[in-house]
């Protein structure tokens, strides 16, 4: 019963809120009219306008995402695995699909999922987190969100702003480059090219136009460029975008750069991908944050990008996925028993919306042994 522009707002407010409003071509598409659910007919209709959007607009097609909600969810996990040459990610509220191709080579678009759970909790969310499993059992690449007190429409969804900056961050996997991104991305194949690299923004801002993993492969190269400044700017670009293993594995290894503008600059980057559930830099986080040798400042740092990574999981359940990535809490329970108080007190801070807790930081580990107990026992209930 809805249409394309009940829910084309949510997209361009986040767009707005992101400062990326102009930027991309923003097109609803109701189902046939008495259609339900939508019907092959649906898919047709969605295969000629996406045809002729890209033949109208300069539109890059390694940058083509779809949103739906409800039957429009369902819809958009079958329409983009189906069509997945052509579409790079997808957001979707409040329904899905449980049958999934499975995605072993790592071929099929990415998915946001998220439900809220004031949303027909008796159909809705049980429907979603089998959606979830199902992915999750195809091998699809799932950020997964459950938001309390978010009811059907999503206008007012604190993941908005968060799973469309994913998606624009996101690349298709497997489409070439264009000649002009080939161009780009050429220069900078041979790590002595990148030794010499002034820090450029107009340099990195076209990386980061191309992005994607065919980006990504240099910039281990720019991160190893020979000035600090370069190399805080090559750090920040790629936490903005989603360019893949590769690339954040080398962002780990810049927190042990001699510079420590840089070490802070990828303590945040890190923080960013590891949100976007990216695994080498969740890893990255989790080992700096726990190590205490490590500086007392950067710690904290890396606590905070910990807390950046698991925002939008804290309030979901912890029998059904919402906490899906249980590593990252466990660190922070780690950090519960801490020599520094402080790094106590930030780890507490992020973990204490999840579970009622008469647990102090201000207190020595030894003298909060049964508050860190029941915190234990919590995070072995987590299950991803």
């Amino acid at each position: 019963g809805g249409t394309g522009k009940d829910e084309i707002p949510s997209v361009t407010k986040a767009l707005a809120n992101l400062k990326r409003e102009g930027d991309f071509i923003v097109l609803g598409m109701p189902i046939e009219a008495g259609s339900h659910p939508y019907s092959t007919a649906d898919h047709d209709r969605a295969k000629k306008l996406l045809d002729y959007a890209l033949k109208t607009w300069p539109i890059n097609p390694r940058r083509v995402y779809l949103w739906g909600r409800g039957e429009g969810a369902t819809m958009s996990h079958q329409f983009g695995t189906e069509n997945k040459t052509q579409i790079a990610a997808m957001i979707t509220y409040s329904w899905g699909s449980e049958r999934w191709p499975s995605n072993a080579d790592d071929s099929q678009p990415d998915l946001y999922l998220v439900i809220g759970l004031a949303d027909y909790p008796d159909t809705h969310v049980p429907l979603v987190r089998r959606v979830y499993q199902a992915a999750k059992k195809a091998q699809m690449n799932v950020i997964y969100r459950e938001v309390p007190g978010l009811k059907g429409a999503t206008g007012g969804a604190l993941t908005n702003d968060d799973a469309v900056n994913w998606a624009i961050s996101s690349r298709h996997k497997t489409r070439a480059l264009s000649a002009p991104e080939q161009a780009i991305v050429a220069k900078y194949d041979a790590p002595a090219s990148t030794q010499a690299i002034c820090p450029d923004a107009s340099l990195f801002a076209s990386l980061e136009l191309v992005g994607g993993t065919q980006a990504g492969k240099v910039m281990p190269n720019l991160l190893a460029a020979g000035t600090d400044a370069s190399r805080v700017l090559a750090a920040r670009v790629t936490g903005r975008a989603n360019f893949g293993t590769e690339a954040d594995t080398a962002l780990a290894a810049k927190l042990t750069d001699a510079s420590a503008d840089v070490r802070k600059e990828a303590l945040g980057a890190l923080g960013r991908a590891a949100n976007w559930r990216n695994q080498a830099a969740q890893a990255a986080l989790i080992a700096f944050a726990t190590n205490a040798t490590a500086d007392a400042a950067e710690r904290a740092l890396a606590v905070e990008a910990i807390g950046v990574a698991v925002k939008y999981q804290i309030g979901g359940a912890v029998d059904t996925g919402g906490y899906q990535d249980p590593p990252l809490f466990q660190a922070l329970v780690t950090l519960l028993g801490d020599a520094d108080a402080a790094l106590r007190a930030k780890a507490f801070t992020i973990l204490k919306p999840a579970m009622a807790s008469n647990y102090d930081a201000t207190q020595s580990p030894a003298s909060q042994r049964a508050a860190i107990a029941a915190w234990q026992d919590w995070v072995k209930t987590l299950k991803g």
